[in-house]
C-alpha cells in the first residue's frame, strides 16, 4: 500500500520502484524533494509528513537531495539532522545570498541527468516547479499536497467572509 501511495501505481515488488536500469551508474534512485523549507518535524504536521516520507524513501534505498524553497531560522539545525541521515541538503547560501527561483531551475537543469524523480510538496511549490520539471526537463513528478488546500481556503473564506480567498480556493 505504501508503495502504491508513493508511486501512484500498483508495484508489487518494492525493489522495482526504487531501482534504476542496470545500465545506469548507480542502482539507487535519485529523488529531488522540494518543499517550502527544511522540515522541522517537531513544529508542524506538514514538516513531519515530509520528514517521514524522506525517511521512508531512504529506507527503501533511494538517494535524496532536498531543495528548500525558502530559508528560515532554524534551517541549519534541521538540515544537519537530514544530512546525518544521508540526505544532501541544498543551501541557498551556495548562491552567495543572491537566491532567485532561477538559481534552483539552473541547478535542476544542470543535474537533470542524475535525477530520476522530483517529489514536490505543497501547492505553491508545485506552481513554481511542476511545469519546468515535467514539460521542459521530462522528469517524472510525485506530488504531495499535505492537506486539502482548496477546501481549507474555501472554509477560511466562508468563515472570514473574504471573497478573494473564495476565488483562490477555486484555482
Amino acid at each position: 500500500i505504501v508503495h502504491q501511495a508513493i508511486s501512484g501505481s500498483s508495484v508489487s515488488d518494492p525493489d522495482l520502484l526504487l531501482t534504476k536500469l542496470p545500465s545506469t551508474a548507480t542502482n539507487k534512485l535519485h529523488i529531488l524533494v522540494v518543499d517550502h523549507e527544511v522540515p522541522r518535524y517537531d513544529e508542524n504536521a506538514g514538516a513531519r509528513h515530509t520528514y517521514h516520507y524522506i525517511c521512508l524513501l531512504l529506507e527503501m534505498g533511494a538517494a535524496i537531495t532536498f531543495m528548500p524553497f525558502v530559508e528560515s531560522d532554524g534551517d541549519d539545525e534541521a538540515a544537519e539532522k537530514l544530512e546525518a541521515l544521508g540526505v544532501e541538503v541544498l543551501r541557498q547560501k551556495a548562491f552567495n545570498g543572491e537566491w532567485e527561483l532561477q538559481h534552483w531551475f539552473e541547478w535542476i537543469a544542470r543535474n537533470r541527468e542524475t535525477l530520476d524523480k522530483v517529489f514536490i510538496h505543497r501547492p505553491h511549490i508545485a506552481g513554481c516547479f511542476m511545469s519546468f520539471c515535467k514539460q521542459e526537463l521530462g522528469l517524472p513528478i510525485w506530488y504531495m499536497c499535505h492537506d486539502l488546500h482548496y477546501l481549507r481556503l474555501k472554509r477560511q473564506a466562508e468563515l472570514e467572509n473574504k471573497p478573494d480567498l473564495l476565488s483562490a480556493s477555486d484555482q
